[in-house]
């Protein structure tokens, strides 16, 4: 996300007084910057801490052209079609989701197409029921994987992706509600970017759950900040910062320090698991960007072509 895939990962900001001029003249004059981040259900829940700090590191790199800023919270919720229905209205400029061909082409938006995590959300290992590790531990192939029914936030692109590929899914319109469908029964496994259970776990009911440790779905797939249309200048700050962080070194720095990914790479054993490789219809544009290697990881490949910790 989920208010973004558990994550549900969404930033939404809003602009006031936007202009970038007045800013170089006036640098005492801040851009005010709205965000949203998931409601924390505890201190332990930081699904949203990563794209946060990466907004940050490019603003921060973008000063000197644009201006100073001031990133301040919205304090109503949205879940991803809602957040990225509003972008442009509300003061609300930019959300920071999973790609999909409908999302890309939404009128009022355009995506910056810059993989912001490098692909990791389309790695799903599983939230299960604690106990439950043997009857995963006996799937071999897709279609037994099929005999067990998934979870996933309705308005999410993995619901999509699961229903197209035929794995049986259910789904629910809040995130909080799928742990509590899980612990009831309703569905078999929870898939989460690989990323995500290590951070959500803690705050929902550690002692019912556990993260299985054999199986993975595969699906490329990218996260990307999505502009309003109607605030170019925001867009283009966004991309250049982007743009500069990744030129010097600070943007893979900082995914490969970052607390709720770096421990990923050795958490998950993403090598030894059994993927299971998904299609996922994406559009022309983000295809594309698989031949540039440096923007993704590839857990799929041979051991010798794929650094064990993710980083080099």
């Amino acid at each position: 996300m989920n208010k973004h895939s558990g994550l549900t990962l969404l930033l939404l900001i809003g602009s006031v007084l936007f202009d970038a001029h007045a800013n170089q003249n006036k640098p005492h004059n801040k851009v005010i910057i709205k965000h949203y981040t998931v409601t924390a259900k505890s201190q332990h829940d930081q699904r949203d801490a990563y794209y946060l700090e990466l907004l940050r590191l490019v603003l921060e790199k973008t000063k000197p052209e644009f201006g100073d800023y001031q990133l301040k919270p919205i304090a109503f919720a949205m879940n991803q079609q809602r957040a990225l229905m509003y972008l442009g209205k509300e003061n609300v400029d930019v959300v920071w989701s999973m790609t999909s061909q409908e999302r890309e082409s939404l009128k009022h938006s355009t995506p910056i197409y810059i993989p912001l995590i490098k692909g990791l959300l389309g790695y799903r290992i599983f939230i299960i029921r604690k106990g439950e590790q043997n009857l995963f531990s006996k799937i071999k192939t897709l279609d037994e994987l099929k005999s067990k029914v998934a979870g996933q936030g309705n308005d999410w692109p993995d619901y999509h992706i699961l229903q197209q590929n035929n794995l049986p899914v259910i789904s629910s319109s809040y995130y909080g509600a799928l742990f509590e469908m899980l612990q009831l029964g309703r569905f078999d496994y929870f898939p989460r970017g690989v990323m995500e259970p290590w951070t959500e776990l803690p705050s929902q009911s550690p002692d019912k759950f556990e993260i299985e440790q054999e199986l993975m779905l595969h699906y490329p797939t990218a996260v990307y900040f999505f502009i309003a249309n109607n605030n170019p200048l925001l867009k283009q700050r966004i991309t250049h910062g982007l743009n500069l962080a990744m030129a010097d070194g600070s943007f893979e720095e900082l995914l490969c320090s970052h607390p709720n990914l770096s421990p990923v790479f050795d958490l998950a054993n993403m090598e030894q698991r059994r993927v299971f490789e998904l299609e996922n219809n994406l559009s022309d544009k983000t295809r594309a960007l698989f031949l540039n290697k440096s923007l993704w990881f590839d857990f799929t490949s041979a051991p010798t072509k794929q650094s064990s910790k993710g980083c080099q």
